[in-house]
């Protein structure tokens, strides 16, 4: 199956993890399974989240960089 998502811009402003309302780390094992996958490439994952799962742009970048550091 192929997807088309837009990529995200580089210069948006994200949520530190005290303004949202969970924990970021719960969503690395959806975003390691995408990489495992190899259905996209990892920096279009942010607009997967909120297609996916309905966050907001700010949330999803938000999980999408802790997740980068974590990965680090």
């Amino acid at each position: 199956m192929h997807m088309h998502i837009p990529r995200v811009g580089i210069n948006m402003i994200t949520l530190n993890q005290h303004q949202i309302p969970f924990e970021t780390a719960e969503w690395f094992p959806e975003l390691d399974e995408l990489q495992h996958s190899g259905q996209m490439n990892m920096m279009e994952a942010p607009r997967w989240l909120q297609d996916t799962f309905g966050f907001s742009k700010e949330q999803s970048l938000t999980i999408f960089n802790e997740w980068v550091e974590y990965k680090k």
